[in-house]
């Protein structure tokens, strides 16, 4: 042991180095993850990056690219370089000719390109965005640049109408911001020097290399820095090792009084009594405990050994009696048990045993059972494939969901499990069988619920990626608009400033617009009501009382059948004949009053009691081909100056639908009209659903 002390000395000094090592490590990785520029907020570095993504996909900018307006370029970019970050900003065509040109106030850079505008085409041929550096005359500049899209075009895969660039030229502020956030020092240098350096003290200094176009290394971002806590872990070293000398000492101490108590005295013993040929010495030895009282005890151990016999033959009839206890309890368990079991021989896989449980549940009789094999009731198996898995097997094995065939033809799923044991000499395996056909059933419409949760989710992620983008283009008119109105007319309003104003209420109240319509898509599972009997005549009635004043204007009627009474949320089922109403009556053909037809009739789906509600048309109709896009988000058939709208309306039924566990078609001709034919359930089973806010009114149209 104190041997063993010592030599951990050496051990102590490289686990300690080993240590050091990784503490210097840790602080430099954890330096080269806080120096990614996107993440650094403390830099602003977001609004850089965010004005590529968002202005690149904007419908005004992307108008701008083919029908430049200089008062256009003056409120949205002139005004954007200090709110984005970026120095100089550049927009060329697809053909590269360059469309406009700036620098922010007080920029070292000129509106001069400081790169090959052919780079564009090139980085953005396969990817909608690109990122990289140049050197210019002033120092180093981060490059960031795009392909200008239409908003509805989401997967940017369609023409494009030019591309947009900016600028930002790094500065010593950057770095010293960098330096604070990363805990190190921070300086740029030259390519060539890439030397990582890890020393002992607890110092260390790593580089992130600045890339062009081309991926040529242009400059290094040089992190370095001093490790906290490293002196502290050097002087716990000293101190381990002062410990471990005196553990040593203390060891050898011990072992030195041990080996003069416990070694000579035994020994000088055994060597008298082997002299004197007399076991009277022995006699002190045996009462004891370790090595060498357990040599003394053997030389008894012939004497001992009748004993020793007897006990055996004792256990071993005491095992025979347990045994046969055994056999009477598995023979107890396998009739008696409510569950299937059988026995079946391994080397051929016929039965040998079976529990009337199993009879009845598979349909045969004993006579017929015990003259099966295994692969009989084992659906698709042959038997020679099983026989060579079963022999593989050890111990007790567990099978979950296996198909198995009985006596009817029919194909049931069971949980079993199997023990090998013997019955009269041969090798065989006990099998207890459980149904659970039932289970199996559960989890595929669990599946299926998931499955359909799945989709949910998509929908919200494309309203999360619509709102995050086409919400943004209101806004910024009005922020833009807004701007100017305070510079130039904060005295008194001129012809310029009214029409500015006007352009701001017309922004303003698409967003809102766009926001109520998103709201109300949102809300359709998040906000419902509990089911409960609603007599869809007098819902109805409500909603034909709303639009009253629409049907008098547009000269329309509605007309209907006496509607059902069935489980439903009564604000949703409003909420959906106000907006196919509402689509009729704003999609009508010119010179053609509306008229709105509401049928139901009852059905069955699916073994369960429905109906199938139509409302049916005379309004301006749609292609066959775009049924299933009507339905989307923000999908429109027509232009917004034909029609107004959001785009949302029947993605809101459609949704409504959905969690009534209904499903709606619809069927249109141009020119002749439209009919939806929707069919829901007439009962529901009890849900216990808390409503979560105040329900709100649905958005329109098919096409808006």
């Amino acid at each position: 042991m104190a041997l063993l002390a010592v030599a951990a000395i050496p051990v102590l000094d490289i686990l300690q180095g080993r240590r050091m090592t990784m503490l210097v490590e840790r602080a430099a990785r954890r330096s080269i993850q806080s120096a990614d520029i996107d993440r650094l907020t403390g830099l602003d570095r977001a609004k850089f990056s965010a004005f590529i993504v968002d202005f690149t996909w904007w419908d005004e900018l992307a108008t701008y690219v083919t029908q430049p307006d200089s008062d256009w370029a003056i409120t949205n970019l002139d005004s954007s370089y200090h709110a984005v970050k970026a120095d100089c900003i550049w927009v060329f065509d697809k053909r590269l000719r360059q469309v406009y040109g700036g620098t922010a106030a007080g920029s070292q850079l000129t509106s001069e390109l400081p790169f090959d505008k052919r780079i564009l085409r090139d980085e953005l041929a396969a990817a909608p965005f690109a990122r990289f550096w140049v050197r210019t005359r002033t120092g180093l500049a981060e490059i960031r640049c795009g392909r200008i899209h239409y908003s509805n075009d989401p997967n940017r895969t369609g023409p494009f109408t030019g591309y947009l660039a900016a600028a930002h030229l790094w500065s010593g502020r950057d770095r010293e911001q960098l330096s604070r956030v990363c805990d190190c020092d921070i300086a740029i240098v030259a390519p060539s020097d890439s030397r990582p350096r890890i020393t002992g003290r607890g110092e260390y200094s790593t580089s992130i290399p600045l890339k062009d176009h081309s991926g040529r290394i242009l400059a290094r971002m040089r992190l370095s820095g001093v490790v906290a806590g490293a002196e502290a872990l050097r002087g716990t070293e000293r101190h381990e090792r002062l410990g471990l000398i005196g553990f040593a000492g203390a060891m050898y101490l011990t072992l030195i009084i041990a080996l003069s108590a416990w070694v000579n005295r035994p020994l000088r013993l055994i060597s008298e009594a082997m002299a004197s040929e007399s076991l009277a010495p022995l006699d002190r030895l045996t009462s004891g405990a370790g090595e060498f009282s357990d040599i003394a005890r053997r030389l008894h151990l012939v004497v001992e050994q009748k004993q020793q016999i007897q006990q055996d033959v004792d256990k071993l009839q005491a095992g025979q009696r347990a045994l046969a206890e055994s056999e009477e309890r598995y023979r107890s368990f396998f009739t008696q048990n409510p569950v299937p079991c059988w026995v079946y021989d391994i080397e051929t896989l016929r039965f040998v045993d079976v529990n009337d449980a199993a009879l009845d549940a598979y349909g045969y009789s004993r006579a017929e059972f015990l003259g099966m094999y295994l692969t009989d009731i084992r659906y698709g198996e042959d038997i020679d494939g099983l026989k060579a898995s079963l022999r593989q097997e050890t111990g007790v094995r567990h099978r979950t969901a296996m198909p198995y065939r009985i006596r009817s033809g029919a194909t049931i799923s069971i949980d079993t499990t199997s023990i090998p044991m013997f019955l009269d000499g041969q090798s065989c395996r006990l099998v207890v069988a459980y149904d659970v056909t039932e289970r199996v059933a559960a989890k595929a419409r669990a599946d299926a619920l998931r499955t359909e949760l799945m989709r949910s989710n998509r929908e919200l992620q494309e309203f999360a990626s619509v709102a995050s983008h086409d919400l943004q283009e209101p806004l910024r008119k009005i922020s833009a608009f807004g701007d100017r109105l305070a510079q130039r007319h904060s005295e008194a309003l001129t012809p310029d400033g009214r029409e500015y104003l006007d352009r701001m209420l017309a922004a303003a109240q698409r967003m809102q617009q766009l926001i109520e319509g998103l709201l109300n898509y949102s809300r359709v599972a998040t906000r419902g009501l509990p089911f409960e009997r609603v007599d869809l005549n007098e819902v109805l009635q409500g909603v034909l009382s709303d639009l009253d004043a629409r049907i008098h204007v547009s000269q329309g009627r509605v007309e209907s059948d006496q509607l059902p009474v069935l489980d439903a949320d009564p604000l949703q089922m409003r909420q959906l004949f106000q907006n196919l109403i509402g689509n009729a009556l704003k999609f009508k053909r010119a010179g053609v009053a509306p008229v709105v037809r509401i049928t139901a009739e009852p059905c069955v789906v699916e073994e369960r009691d429905c109906w199938r509600l139509t409302v049916a048309d005379n309004g301006i109709g749609f292609e066959p081909e775009y049924v299933d896009r009507i339905f989307g988000v923000f999908e429109r058939l027509h232009g917004r100056d034909e029609y107004e709208g959001t785009g949302i309306g029947l993605a809101i039924v459609r949704k409504l639908v959905a969690r009534h566990g209904g499903t709606i078609t619809a069927e249109g001709k141009p020119g002749s009209g439209a009919a939806f034919s929707i069919v829901l359930p007439a009962r529901h089973e009890p849900i216990d659903v808390e409503p979560t806010g105040e329900q709100e009114g649905g958005g329109q149209g098919y096409g808006a």
